[in-house]
């Protein structure tokens, strides 16, 4: 029918029909060809796709494995393991040394803190151990070892047989005598003369009921007063100045002044006889020579420290003090103030980080 319609048609549209037709064919035939052509971006999409699945694909299986077990599981209650847990197995939870382990004493931790104070007694031993030896007479060797070198040429001063001392406070310089004291001058002179004292007489100084006299040797010089009383005996002192007899009655004053300036000093008194670093020096048969009149101790200064204190104490009451020796291991020093004439020395202690004061009623042998 429509080829019967197609030659009814004019010529010339028929002409144009064709044409068309053949150009449709063509076009038709072109776009059919073209979805043949590789498409790279699909490739590629449907690559990361794959590759998207494949990796949802291996993670899949991770949850899907553990629904196996249980699985197993439930299968498991099959009757046949029974026998299992028939065999003795049971005594094998019977080894009760796990709780044997877990003895009560585990528990008491008081036992723990009974070693830590054994430790801190064993801490405190060894400190007790090295006070021990501070005060052991071990560290006396660290000590100078005592060099008794006295240099006093007027110690063994010759009195009078017939003399007696001046009263319990006098110093062994003052004697008193009886009889005119023109004739106890002559006396004196000559002993002292006989045993190699240069004596010359001071007229410049002698006045009614004295006499003065300057005794010298190896170069120290003392003044000899020579002084009648009024009850008819002779008073003479050897100080280092010359003296009345006023002065001569304060000796006791001024001892008295001499042992409180020495207490000032002092941190614990009276001194004990152990603390002694060469306690044969001032002892005899544990107790303090019979020389000694006074102990003084200062605990918080060695010997060399305390001379500075010392001088400037004793100066500060009046006294001269003259540097004579060393004496058990310390200085040694004449002590005077008017008709006063005594001698002290310091002598460290054991430890060697203090001192003892000793006052001296005449100088030891």
């Amino acid at each position: 029918m429509a080829w019967l319609y197609f030659k009814q048609l004019p010529p010339i549209i028929r002409w144009f029909i064709r044409p068309a037709l053949f150009l449709s064919l063509g076009l038709h035939a072109l776009v059919l060809l073209l979805p043949l052509l590789p498409d790279r971006s699909t490739e590629s999409d449907a690559d990361d796709s794959i590759e998207m699945e494949e990796a949802a694909i291996s993670l899949t299986p991770l949850p899907a494995e553990p629904t196996p077990f249980p699985t197993v599981a439930d299968a498991s209650p099959m009757p046949t393991p029974t026998p299992a847990p028939t065999p003795t197995l049971t005594p094998t939870p019977t080894p009760v040394p796990p709780p044997i382990p877990t003895p009560i004493p585990a528990p008491a931790p008081t036992a723990e803190p009974t070693p830590l104070v054994s430790s801190e007694s064993q801490v405190e031993e060894p400190q007790v151990e090295a006070d021990p030896d501070l005060s052991s007479p071990s560290p006396t060797p660290s000590l100078p070892p005592p060099q008794n070198q006295i240099v006093a040429p007027f110690t063994n001063f010759p009195h009078l047989l017939e003399s007696t001392a001046c009263g319990n406070q006098a110093p062994e310089g003052c004697r008193q005598v009886s009889g005119n004291f023109r004739q106890v001058s002559q006396a004196l002179r000559e002993q002292l003369r006989q045993q190699g004292y240069t004596v010359s007489s001071r007229d410049d100084l002698e006045e009614t009921g004295r006499q003065v006299y300057t005794v010298t040797k190896d170069d120290r010089t003392r003044y000899l007063s020579i002084i009648s009383s009024d009850l008819g005996g002779t008073s003479y002192v050897l100080a280092a100045e010359p003296v009345t007899q006023t002065e001569i009655d304060q000796i006791g004053t001024v001892q008295a002044d001499l042992e409180a300036s020495l207490s000032q000093l002092s941190t614990d008194a009276p001194a004990a006889i152990v603390q002694f670093a060469y306690p044969e020096f001032f002892l005899v048969s544990d107790q303090p020579r019979p020389e000694i009149r006074n102990l003084y101790s200062v605990n918080d200064t060695a010997p060399i420290a305390l001379v500075d204190r010392l001088t400037q104490t004793l100066q500060t009451n009046g006294f001269q003090l003259s540097p004579i020796g060393e004496y058990g291991g310390g200085p040694v020093y004449e002590v005077s103030r008017q008709a006063f004439l005594g001698y002290i020395s310091i002598a460290p202690t054991l430890d060697g980080n203090g001192s003892i004061i000793v006052q001296w009623h005449q100088l030891p042998d």
